[in-house]
Parts: structure tokens; sequence; C-alpha cells
């Protein structure tokens, strides 16, 4: 078993944690939306365990997609935050690999029993290493928190749509999108600061008072779980989420996000920012008109916006940071930023504008939306697989 560790960790692709799960999260970036867009369109059936492709679309983009992405970039962050070791080689082999037989058992006609086994293993593992590389770090009381939160979220959207529970099936939606949002919140708030005053040293260092940062984060948090668990009335969740908003439209403003149009890969992050913002008014309208609900725009304001800014944010960034490359926004790099911006606007404009025209152009916003990640595999795929590679233009 040491010597297969020790074999595995000389293999670029399971040395670091972002080149294993960004790569496979740029994998399901491309490839689910257009999965889903295929079955949709063509009336296929789907072979999966889930009852309704819906649900499984949801468990997919939240625990496939979002997930990937999350332990890629915190068990690589991690190590600088706590110096404790890192876990890879057989670590991420084993991530990797209960990762990908998730996704298997999610799609293919497997026994219910064996279907179940596998929705398991990929976040307890993720879960313990996150645990070992945080330990003895402050960050460890706010992060692993809130992978338990996603832990119970999962086995709730999963178990509640299985047995056709859909009060559960609901809430762990509603607590998936919430622990989602308040990840991308918090990166936001400590990354983006950091970020801009490193990069231009001009506007001097950036510091968002605690006191509004933890209003800001509580007040999402709490609409969140109070929507998701005990169902309070529109009105407390309107006051919080709106709280939230003006509260956030003032850190954004104190992040000087205009100062940073020159830098592509620290301005994405202002731009999901924003997206994340207008994930609490899309939320509010959702309370109170109907078909604005029914049109899920409100959640793709959050998914398809704000995590497709930050994800390909982040992987551009820590990918070329993390394997020894200058961290500069080549042509490639700003149209698949300009690709998942495009693609989220259809996704939440032609619903509200003219929904008529939604389903046919479903593959378009697609296709648009994944083609961003498609990108990043053609040109970070090589550096992500071998070490110290010249980045490809």
């Amino acid at each position: 078993m040491l010597r297969i560790h020790a074999h595995l960790q000389k293999f670029a692709y399971f040395s670091a944690a972002f080149r294993t799960m960004f790569f496979l999260c740029a994998l399901a970036g491309f490839f689910l939306p257009n999965f889903f867009a295929s079955f949709i369109l063509n009336h296929l059936n789907y072979p999966g365990v889930f009852k309704s492709i819906f649900n499984w679309h949801s468990h997919e983009m939240f625990f496939g997609f979002s997930l990937a992405l999350v332990s890629g970039f915190l068990l690589t962050a991690s190590i600088n935050w706590s110096g404790n070791k890192m876990r890879n080689g057989l670590w991420l082999f084993a991530l990797a690999l209960f990762w990908v037989g998730e996704r298997i058992a999610m799609m293919a006609h497997l026994p219910e029993a064996l279907a179940i086994f596998l929705n398991f293993p990929f976040m307890i593992l993720f879960i313990i290493m996150a645990g070992l590389q945080l330990k003895g770090n402050r960050n460890f009381q706010i992060i692993m928190p809130v992978l338990f939160g996603f832990f119970l979220a999962k086995e709730m959207l999963f178990f509640g749509d299985l047995y056709q529970h859909k009060s559960m099936t609901w809430a762990g939606r509603d607590l998936s999108l919430g622990l989602i949002r308040y990840l991308l919140a918090l990166f936001a708030c400590r990354l983006i600061p950091f970020f801009s005053s490193k990069r231009f040293p001009k506007i001097g260092t950036i510091q968002i008072p605690p006191m509004l940062r933890g209003t800001f984060l509580t007040s999402l948090l709490l609409s969140d779980a109070l929507k998701a668990f005990f169902h309070f009335s529109p009105f407390i969740l309107d006051m919080l989420l709106l709280v939230a908003l003006i509260i956030g439209l003032w850190i954004w403003k104190l992040m000087r996000p205009l100062q940073t149009i020159k830098e592509p890969m620290i301005f994405i992050l202002n731009v999901g920012f924003l997206w994340l913002l207008s994930s609490c008014v899309g939320e509010m309208m959702a309370h109170h008109l109907q078909w604005f609900g029914t049109t899920n725009v409100h959640i793709h304001i959050l998914t398809t916006g704000a995590l497709g800014c930050f994800s390909l944010g982040l992987m551009t960034r820590v990918s070329l940071a993390h394997s020894g490359h200058m961290m500069k926004a080549n042509n490639t790099i700003i149209a698949l930023f300009i690709l998942v911006n495009i693609g989220a606007l259809m996704r939440v404009v032609i619903p509200v504008m003219a929904n008529q025209y939604f389903s046919p152009l479903l593959y378009l916003i697609a296709s648009l939306w994944a083609g961003a990640y498609f990108l990043y595999l053609v040109s970070f795929t090589k550096i992500l697989w071998t070490p110290q590679q010249g980045f490809l233009k």
C-alpha cells in the first residue's frame, strides 16, 4: 500500500487536490448540463436511481460539480492555512475514484442497494481529509460544520427523492443552495480583498469590517436555514435577504470592483459576487411571484451565475499559481469567462422575458455555459496532468 501511495505521489495528477478535483469539476461542468438538456428535449428515459430527473440534475450539480470545486480548492488552500501535511497520492486517487463511482451510480441502471452504498464514500472521505488538513486551524470551526451540512443536505435530497418524500427533498435542495451561497460569500469576503490588494497595491489594503462581514454571512445562512427547515413566512425571509443584500452591496463597493477590470481573474470574482447578491433579489421575487418561482430563475442566478463565475475564477487562478505559471489571463481564459456569463444570462433572462423560447434554446444555453468548461479543459488539462508545463495559448 505504501509503495502504491509513493508511486501515485509522483504522478502529477494525484500530487495536489486542485489538479485532481478541478479536472473532474470541469468534466462535470461540460457533460452534466448537456446530458440534462438531451434527456429533457429528446424525452429520454433517465436510467438511474432517482425518481425525478430534475432531482438528479440538482444532486449532480450540487454534489458532483460543486463539491468537486470545493474539495479541489479547500484541500489545496488548507495546507497554507494550517501547515498540516497534504493528503495526496492514494488519498486523492481514492477521492477521485469515489467521485466517479458516485456519478456512475446516479446515472447507470444499478441495483438500488448498490447505488445507495456508492452515494456515501466520496463525501465521507472528503470530510476526513478536510478535517485532517484543517486540524488545529481556526478555519476548522468554520468549514467543518458546513461540510457536515452538505452531507446532511445530500442525503436529504437523495433519500427524499428515493422514497418520494417531497418536503425532505425540497429541504435538502434548499439547504444545499444555502450552503453553496454561504461558502461563495465567505470565500468572496476573504479572497477578493486579498487578491485585489496584492495585485493592485496602489488601491491599498482592502478591509472588510468583521461586524459587516459577520452580519452579511449570518443573514444569508439564517434565511436559508429557516427556509429549509422551518418554512418561515416569506416576510421574515425577505427581511433577512434584504439585510444581506444591502450589506452585500456595501461590501462589494468596499472591494472596489471597477479597479480590478484590468485583471480578469479578479474581476470575474467581483462579477460572481454581484450574481450572488442578485440571487437574493431573485429569491425575494420568487416568494411573491408564482410564475417566477416555477421557472427556478432565482436558483440559476446563484448556480449558473455566481457559482459559474466563482468556479472558473478560482480554477484558472489556482491552477496557474500552484503549478508555477504566470497568473495572466490569455484570450482563452477571457473567452471562457464571457461564455459562462452569456450562458447564465440566457438561462435567467429567457424564462422571464420569453419563456416560449426557453425549450428550443435550452441546448444553446447549456452549450454556452458548458462550453466555458470545455475551454478550461482544452487549456488546462496538460497543466493539471503534467508538472511545470508551459501554459497553452
